[in-house]
């Protein structure tokens, strides 16, 4: 067992963005939520590199709900 609390900021950070990328798609597929909330998602986003992690987590979660 892991604990992520012993994880260094940028691996704690990108684990929550994979979860963030797949609560929207999940929004999307389920009706709560439209494909432009997902935009707005990614303009929240002010650090470019995390803006790019979060737009390839999308990515990944479309293909494994089947919604792209």
């Amino acid at each position: 067992m892991y604990n992520l609390s012993l994880l260094a900021p940028e691996d704690k950070k990108s684990i929550e963005l994979e979860k963030q990328a797949s609560f929207s798609i999940w929004k999307v597929k389920n009706g709560f939520s439209d494909r432009r909330s997902l935009e707005r998602d990614i303009e929240a986003i002010r650090d470019e590199n995390e803006r790019n992690l979060f737009s390839t987590f999308l990515e990944k979660h479309e293909r494994m709900m089947g919604i792209k």
